[in-house]
């Protein structure tokens, strides 16, 4: 399957690829299809991915991760089962440019929209959710939101010049009708998703995890490399979310 493991810590099925101008996207397996988590698999990619990531944070923790992979001692391990890659050496770099942006168009509106977008807004780390898509409607000094991934609705006063949206995204907007799009970076470095890993995977998913595992074991409990240790904690996941389907075809003979 080309890019094996990538494929299998992002877990989307094939048919669902929305193409390589899709932040941080890369190719996947049009076969392949999602397969469900539970245990310690789930506990381990709730805390490098968060609760219930979308596609756009996913791409980019898969980003930082991959590098990891291939930037030091575990490239010929994520390459045994299939070699083929099209995200290293960095092919599509440039898709990691949407990241940290803020679009706003005008809705049944043909002009361009006059807008100031305040600080920079960042990914909720919680969830993992990069992208947002709103519809804001404003009128005086109130701004009616629908979020249109989660269908929620409310009304916020403006905060001096801007609004202050969800996640910290702050628009200046006059009265009208608009649609805007964020694709936001995480404000949670690795260093933190590492210290996150430490402190909260215990030692019964420790064992589960990398169980037939030991040079992935010793890089994770002996390298003062964050690459290392990220790199390695994130490959043991990788495999083992690669076996689920066979483990299920198996119990299921």
């Amino acid at each position: 399957m080309i890019n094996h493991y990538r494929t299998a810590l992002l877990n989307i099925s094939g048919s669902n690829w929305p193409g390589l101008e899709y932040p941080g996207e890369e190719l996947v397996e049009p076969l392949f299809r999602q397969k469900p988590m539970s245990g310690y698999v789930s506990t381990v990619h709730r805390l490098i991915f968060g609760e219930s990531p979308d596609r756009a944070y996913l791409n980019y923790r898969l980003r930082q991760l991959t590098t990891m992979w291939h930037d030091g001692p575990l490239h010929e391990a994520v390459t045994s089962k299939d070699s083929r890659l099209t995200y290293w050496p960095i092919q599509f770099a440039s898709t990691m440019s949407g990241y940290g942006s803020v679009k706003v168009d005008g809705v049944n509106s043909a002009f361009a929209i006059d807008y100031s977008v305040f600080n920079v807004p960042t990914a909720d780390d919680k969830l993992g959710r990069s992208q947002f898509i709103l519809d804001l409607e404003v009128s005086g000094g109130d701004c009616d939101v629908i979020d249109e991934r989660t269908g929620d609705r409310y009304t916020i006063a403006t905060s001096g010049s801007y609004f202050n949206l969800l996640n910290n995204i702050k628009l200046a907007l006059g009265n009208g009708h608009y649609r805007a799009t964020a694709f936001l970076k995480p404000a949670k470095d690795m260093g933190q998703v590492l210290a996150d890993c430490e402190a909260l995977i215990g030692s019964d998913v420790e064992l589960q995890l990398f169980s037939g595992k030991e040079d992935l074991k010793q890089l994770w409990r002996r390298s003062d490399s964050l690459a290392d240790k990220m790199g390695a904690l994130s490959l043991a996941l990788a495999i083992e979310m690669d076996k689920i389907e066979l483990i299920k075809t198996l119990q299921d003979t």
